[in-house]
């Protein structure tokens, strides 16, 4: 029942989160926090059993199931793409994406970057590259997304649609919830 942020990173991803937090917060006072993902090591996380585990009811995760198209190359099989995926939908989850279609905009944007990255441009601008295929829909594996923005040029989402997708998770985790209920 997460709701989930992928993209690539300084694209605003942590921004969004504690924006969706304070407006849950402040309108719902449903219990939310917040939870990174860092880059999972290849060696010892299992892509696709180890995400179960993560998916929390009342969580806001920055970064989940999708990095692992973008930075681990083979470790996430279509199989277990669709599984996670499965798992998400079923707990009522919701998936935001974040990309920048003008590549070059991005490559200029990460490089002025003065709080450093972790990773060297190349590989972020690789990575953006998986995450933009994804939510234009052309990415083989074509993976589930319920919102993409377009970060380009810094279209940040608006107040209007932060609170769009609060709602809509709220929404759907209260017809999770329900269905638990009714099923006892």
């Amino acid at each position: 029942m997460s709701l989930i942020i992928e993209g690539s990173d300084n694209l605003g991803k942590t921004t969004f989160a504690k924006k969706l937090i304070r407006y849950i917060w402040d309108h719902d006072k449903y219990p939310v926090m917040y939870s990174w993902m860092t880059r999972p090591n290849e060696e010892t996380f299992d892509f696709c059993e180890s995400y179960k585990m993560m998916l929390n009811p009342y969580t806001v995760q920055d970064r989940f199931h999708l990095g692992a198209l973008a930075y681990h190359k083979n470790k996430l099989s279509f199989s277990s793409l669709n599984l996670v995926e499965h798992w998400i939908e079923n707990c009522g989850g919701l998936v935001v994406l974040f990309y920048a279609e003008n590549e070059s905009w991005y490559e200029n944007y990460i490089s002025k970057d003065k709080r450093g990255n972790l990773l060297d441009i190349q590989t972020l601008c690789k990575a953006n590259s998986v995450f933009k295929r994804i939510a234009l829909r052309k990415h083989k594996l074509h993976p589930m997304i319920d919102y993409a923005f377009d970060i380009s040029e810094k279209h940040f989402p608006s107040d209007t649609a932060v609170k769009f997708i609060a709602n809509d998770w709220i929404r759907k985790r209260r017809e999770f919830i329900m269905e638990i209920l009714e099923n006892q």
